[in-house]
């Protein structure tokens, strides 16, 4: 900020300038400089100083007249155009606020302006003058702490069995008592209500955080909105919460391998809104937490500008908090951490997730972080007009011809008869793609066609032919058909019904028990048959026994084939 003084100004004046300058941002002041009407118009002349000695001796005098008295750094003489002017410059961040005569004044745009008693206080507190956090809360009482989050806070410490717990409270700043009044009632503080308090919000109404999903870019009337409030904690919780379930997903698959894409690393999302809670300046009673996210990026809105010593280009390197109580309180829940990790890790967890650095900035009384996510990488994967139902059918796309040969055989056991052309609209396939998989199950006599070409609907079958039985067989089994394994089961378990057929001695021995042998159903001639209790009935392809086979298990011709081989 720039301000201009003529050269005579007097030192009530340059005092006022110097104190609305300190309890900004800083800024210049330029002595010699005095702004004129001309032709209308406001313009600032460079008239010089008459007498430099005593403009100097009234800049000091000014910074005398300020409460507390402001070290001035050296003024500097600059000559412009054959013109002496004073240059003073005030520092950003001060650790005092300044008043003249009793008024806090600071600067307002181009204009200066008289501070109420709120923003004395936030200025104080920003300043580390005045702990806000540990102040006394008109109205709450002792009672409008919830008992339960006192025993938990209390549990923490070790000196919490053996300590009264107001005690232990009034010692962390979490209640206080009236200075003159040792035997009065415990009071909480900011930093207890918000804490431990049953509805914080009942005495600081700006105890909330404001959850906001705009459709686009930019604000406007398609929106999700809540109002979230609750403990600090109970916060911090839902609003990640809300940030997981609102922001965008999206699953990759990559071979047999799955990534999971979050819109926003939920890591970096607590952190920034934990410091925002933690750190936001609880004294402005008319705004609160807001955390507003677009369709490009996040941003997370706190009320307060950056105190003490902290300054934008020195985030993650300095530490200072202006609610003391409430960290010291935050960390003893376990919520936060006192190292002052936190940006290192919201860096990490960008980083991690292949996004820029997350992006800090000051208004004239908030500070905003902002993050750019993934959402519009994964709102491009999407064609303008997709739907929900039609993001499902991309990804049936993907499925496999084993994944697509079991929903065909489910939905048919399932729904009934299904067209060509549905089962390639379900499965988002070409219809000749479609033809080959339907026409593949009829091979293997798992499926039947009826009608004509122009109607043709495809049927479970409901009696799969005899295997055909030969050296290299080529029937199909219920493990794994139409796997490699299952292929691999099927020959093998032809090749030993063909050699049962043969070799009826075979037939006492343990194998014919075992699943190579049973086909389609249990061989009732084996020592391990359905009647015989030590081995339990096996099923016909989950069928098991049933009308078809006079309830014995003998599934078809091929078991009695097997028993005529076994008999002869």
């Amino acid at each position: 900020m720039l301000e201009f003084k003529p050269g005579d100004e007097r030192p009530l004046g340059l005092a006022t300038t110097l104190a609305a300058l300190a309890n900004t941002e800083g800024g210049t002041l330029v002595v010699g400089v005095a702004e004129r009407v001309i032709d209308g118009r406001v313009v600032s002349v460079i008239e010089g100083m008459t007498d430099p000695k005593r403009a100097l001796d009234h800049l000091y005098t000014a910074a005398g007249l300020c409460d507390p008295k402001m070290d001035l750094l050296p003024p500097e003489r600059v000559v412009v155009d054959r013109r002496t002017v004073l240059v003073v410059t005030i520092p950003e961040g001060l650790a005092d606020a300044y008043s003249v005569e009793g008024r806090f004044q600071a600067r307002g745009g181009s204009f200066r302006r008289t501070l109420g008693a709120d923003e004395v206080r936030s200025l104080l507190n920003q300043r580390g003058r005045y702990a806000y956090d540990a102040t006394a809360v008109p109205g709450a009482r002792r009672d409008d702490l919830d008992d339960a989050l006192v025993a938990a806070y209390v549990s923490r410490f070790r000196s919490g069995a053996r300590m009264d717990p107001d005690t232990l409270l009034a010692a962390r700043g979490l209640v206080t008592r009236a200075a003159d009044d040792a035997g009065a009632p415990p009071v909480p503080t900011v930093a207890g209500i918000l804490l431990l308090g049953r509805q914080p919000q009942q005495f600081l109404p700006q105890a909330r955080v404001a959850v906001v999903r705009y459709a686009g870019p930019a604000m406007g009337e398609r929106f999700l909105a809540r109002e979230i409030e609750g403990p600090l904690a109970a916060q911090l919780d839902a609003a990640e919460a809300w940030v997981a379930t609102t922001m965008l997903h999206s699953v990759e698959l990559k071979g047999l391998g799955r990534t999971d894409i979050d819109e926003y690393p939920l890591e970096a999302v607590r952190e920034i809104i934990l410091n925002a809670l933690a750190h936001r300046d609880w004294v402005t009673r008319g705004d609160r937490v807001r955390l507003y996210m677009f369709s490009d990026r996040l941003e997370i809105v706190s009320p307060g500008t950056l105190g003490g010593p902290m300054r934008l280009d020195t985030l993650g390197s300095h530490r200072w908090s202006r609610n003391a109580s409430l960290v010291q309180g935050l960390v003893a829940l376990g919520v936060m951490e006192e190292l002052g990790f936190g940006l290192r890790r919201v860096a990490e967890a960008l980083a991690d997730a292949g996004l820029p650095p997350a992006k800090f900035r000051q208004t004239e009384s908030t500070f905003v972080v902002t993050l750019r996510g993934h959402g519009a990488a994964l709102l491009a994967a999407r064609t303008p007009t997709q739907t929900v139902e039609q993001e499902e059918e991309r990804l049936r796309q993907r499925k496999s011809v084993v994944e697509r040969h079991a929903w065909v055989l489910d939905h048919l056991r399932t729904v009934g008869a299904i067209s060509t052309r549905t089962y390639a609209e379900a499965m988002g396939i070409s219809l000749d793609t479609a033809l080959n998989d339907l026409t593949a199950l009829a091979r293997r006599g798992l499926v039947e066609a009826r009608g004509t070409t122009r109607d043709r609907r495809w049927f479970l079958r409901l009696e799969p032919p005899a295997p055909r039985i030969s050296e290299f067989g080529d029937c199909s089994l219920s493990h794994g058909r139409g796997t490699r394994g299952g292929r691999l089961m099927a020959n093998v378990g032809s090749l030993i019904y063909w050699a049962c057929s043969r070799w009826p001695l075979l037939a006492a021995t343990t194998v014919l028990s075992s699943p190579w042998c049973v086909l389609h159903g249990p061989c009732s001639a084996s020592p391990a048959s359905p009647a015989s209790p030590a081995s339990p009935a096996r099923r016909d392809h989950g069928r098991g026994p049933g009308p078809r086979d006079g309830g014995r298990g003998d599934a078809g011709p091929d078991a009695a084939r097997c028993r005529a081989a076994q008999a002869g």
